[in-house]
């Protein structure tokens, strides 16, 4: 019994390993430790055609490969307001023909749930709650527009010049 559930364990092993350099070689990647590293971008999860694509969809691995496959993405400003083209999978390498730019209204959601996840980030660096956090953010605006300068009119002469 131990042989077999050693055998099954080695074939899993095996799976697993092949199925996870598949991308890499049915994309003709070939890794040479000699080789440059290569940023390449990689998709993390399922898209669908028209999802748009965030930094939570994708990684960024340095590579050594000989060739990188043409219109490859290399940096994850690449994805910044775009959405799939075609269905991605999991494990893919991202290129410039996979994607598109969003739409209109994807790019006001996209840039406010960005603004959102910003803004908790700060408010998690201060240990304070999105709404501790955003009525600071408010009572601060409020104060320096209320201490700002009011604007005089100018009517050409210099202060101090007038006699």
């Amino acid at each position: 019994m131990k042989e077999k559930s050693h055998c099954l364990l080695t074939s899993l092993a095996a799976f697993t390993l092949l199925c996870s350099s598949f991308t890499m070689v049915g994309c003709g990647l070939q890794e040479d430790p000699k080789a440059p590293a290569v940023n390449i971008v990689y998709a993390t999860s399922d898209l669908n055609k028209g999802d748009p694509v965030t930094e939570e969809d994708v990684e960024l691995k340095a590579l050594h490969i000989v060739k990188p496959p043409q219109g490859a993405l290399t940096s994850l400003e690449q994805i910044d307001l775009k959405c799939a083209k075609r269905a991605v999978m999991m494990g893919e390498i991202l290129k410039a023909e996979d994607l598109e730019d969003l739409s209109e209204p994807q790019i006001k959601v996209e840039i406010s749930e960005k603004l959102a996840r910003q803004v908790e980030k700060l408010a998690a660096a201060e240990h304070k709650t999105l709404e501790e956090y955003t009525v600071q953010l408010l009572k601060t605006d409020l104060l320096s527009s209320k201490n700002a300068e009011p604007r005089q009119k100018s009517n050409g002469k210099k202060k101090g010049s007038e006699k």
